[in-house]
């Protein structure tokens, strides 16, 4: 006869009916989670994305080559983070700030100090356009955080470095034909040849307008970046991955490309904005963050940039336009003609960057072609 500990112990392996019943809805909560999330509309469009992405990015890898559905793939979550960013930013960011600035507001109205008294007073000076100034605030702090970070590591030689040479090496990898000649149209939309024209148009016309204040912030912008890259190369020389420029160009902190193009590109948008409908704000903030997040990427994929020299290009500028655009809302600016700007600018980036492509495509094509050899050290003797 068995012992009677043996069965007691036998059975308690085995969950009762109460027990099971009891874990049902435990074992329901992923599909629960997954329902909820669809629910929405923004599970329902990242869903949707996010499968054709990958459908696309097979498509490709079985129907060409493996190399062009990676990168199909990288580009196509590029542009869906750009556009996530701007329904998040819509949807969420803004009526946040709202709710905060009242909050403060009410907090600093109750408390009978001089110090609060002042800030109440300085905070509600700024009337309708404290939630965005508070949020531009907050991104140029983040920004300026972020940028120094950069800094910190590239000086010191910190893992950062380490991180710059595993992406050249793999998007180096990846390089094809196909992808070279699309990514170097890519990176011609940040070159002077067609931001210089964005900017000159977009100033003529602002000031034709009798809206001093929004030309004088443009060129400001334009030339503030300018001047922010070419004095960081001259401190810093640092090498580029490949050697595809001589002079100042040939060093590589930060990217000029990335620089200027979140500078005009980034700062033109902010001012297109401000009047806009939801619809075309929307839009004008979707296409924009996609068309600088490809114009920076294209510098990674070329060998032209580590990828701390694009991040360090981005953070500064960011932070550049941000407290432009405070100074800009302090100046209590009327509203622009939104829908014909954007598309007189949106014109003017499309011809310039066909003349522009047509003049220099081949030449930047050989400029930009892959190293036979990958060096060792990250550098290409000319």
């Amino acid at each position: 006869m068995r012992p009677l500990t043996t069965v007691v112990t036998f059975t308690h392996n085995f969950p009762m009916k109460d027990e099971t019943d009891a874990l049902m809805p435990y074992r329901r909560l992923p599909g629960k989670l997954a329902a909820a999330v669809w629910s929405t509309r923004l599970g329902k469009w990242t869903t949707i994305y996010a499968t054709s992405t990958t459908a696309a990015a097979a498509g490709l890898a079985i129907g060409a080559s493996w190399r062009l559905g990676v990168l199909a793939l990288i580009l196509l979550v590029l542009i869906g983070i750009a556009l996530l960013l701007t329904y998040l930013v819509e949807q969420y960011g803004y009526p946040f700030l709202e709710l905060a600035s009242s909050a403060s507001l009410r907090w600093l109205r109750g408390r009978d100090y001089r110090l609060t008294r002042s800030v109440h007073d300085l905070l509600y000076g700024l009337g309708a356009e404290l939630p965005l100034i508070l949020f531009l605030v907050v991104v140029a702090m983040g920004a300026v955080w972020l940028f120094l970070g950069v800094i910190e590591d590239v000086v010191s030689g910190d893992p950062l470095v380490i991180v710059d040479q595993k992406v050249f090496q793999l998007l180096q990898s990846l390089r094809s034909p196909a992808a070279d000649a699309l990514l170097v149209a890519m990176t011609e939309l940040g070159d002077r040849a067609v931001i210089v024209p964005v900017v000159i148009l977009a100033s003529a016309a602002l000031l034709l307008i009798r809206r001093w204040w929004a030309a004088l912030y443009v060129v400001v912008a334009a030339i503030s970046s300018t001047l922010f890259v070419h004095g960081m190369k001259r401190i810093l020389h640092r090498p580029r991955p490949l050697h595809i420029y001589d002079g100042i160009s040939e060093f590589s902190f930060p990217s000029g490309h990335a620089t200027s193009s979140i500078a005009v590109y980034g700062f033109l948008v902010f001012l297109l904005t401000r009047s806009a409908a939801p619809q075309l704000r929307w839009a004008l903030i979707s296409i924009t963050l996609s068309l600088i997040m490809l114009i920076a990427f294209s510098r990674l994929y070329l060998g032209a940039h580590w990828l701390s020299d694009v991040g360090a290009g981005l953070a500064f500028n960011t932070a550049l336009i941000a407290v432009l655009a405070v100074l800009y809302l302090r100046q209590n600016q009327e509203p622009l003609p939104s829908s014909i700007l954007a598309t007189l600018l949106a014109l003017t980036v499309i011809i310039a960057a066909t003349w522009h492509i047509r003049q220099s495509y081949n030449s930047d094509r050989a400029r930009y072609a892959p190293p036979i050899v990958m060096p060792s050290n990250g550098v290409r003797s000319p």
